[in-house]
């Protein structure tokens, strides 16, 4: 009896919880109101829901979270939800879970970080990258291009032009990165896919490290 008796405890615990985190919820998506206010009622209940050792519900609370702060443009704070949410999970199904999320919420900080100038955003490109594959820089770059589509006005061709350089340029550093570590396939995708956005000079560049790295490829 005692150990069901815990167990009704626990439940009414988290319900109290759930009760703060929706308060908490309600808050954030204010924007006449502080999200620091709304942080703070959120983590304290986090807190106490990792301290009864209920992680898988702390987890899919901070998936929820997470999305709410990329709303509200706390976008590294929306980063770090989305990772702790991770780590709190402790089934495969809510870590699965998370771990989606936390792809989901890094692609879109990429294509975020691509669209806003310095200082109008406080995550950078390295803070996203070890949460991305290769394939995920190919289509932001590809959905980059294919926005030339909806160009109408001077403004329009700029703002594109400009993402599109900028992501080229990231593009092309993740793909040497990924030579340097010795990752050459993931490389020759990166490159091949930036190499058509490149200016001439930086596409021969560019084009031999490819070449050399097929010849790699072609030797082993």
């Amino acid at each position: 009896m005692a150990t069901i008796g815990f167990d009704e405890q626990i439940e009414q615990i988290v319900k109290q919880l759930t009760e703060k985190i929706n308060m908490a919820i309600s808050f954030a998506l204010d924007e006449s109101k502080s999200f620091e206010l709304a942080e703070a009622i959120f983590n304290e209940a986090i807190t106490v829901l990792e301290y009864y050792q209920c992680g898988d519900t702390a987890a899919e609370q901070l998936i929820n979270f997470s999305k709410i702060t990329y709303f509200r443009k706390e976008c590294r704070k929306a980063l770090l939800f989305a990772t702790d949410a991770v780590e709190k999970s402790v089934t495969d199904n809510v870590r699965e879970k998370a771990s989606n999320n936390l792809h989901d919420m890094a692609f879109k900080l990429l294509e975020y970080i691509v669209i806003n100038d310095k200082g109008q955003i406080n995550v950078t490109f390295d803070d996203v990258q070890s949460f991305l594959v290769p394939q995920d820089y190919c289509n932001a770059l590809q959905k980059a291009y294919e926005a030339r589509n909806l160009i109408k006005t001077k403004n329009d061709l700029v703002f594109v032009t400009n993402a599109l350089k900028k992501l080229s340029m990231e593009v092309l550093r993740q793909g040497l990165r990924q030579e340097k570590d010795g990752h050459f396939a993931d490389s020759l995708s990166l490159l091949k896919n930036v190499l058509p956005f490149l200016n001439v000079k930086r596409a021969e560049i560019v084009n031999k490290e490819i070449e050399k790295m097929e010849g790699i490829s072609n030797a082993v």
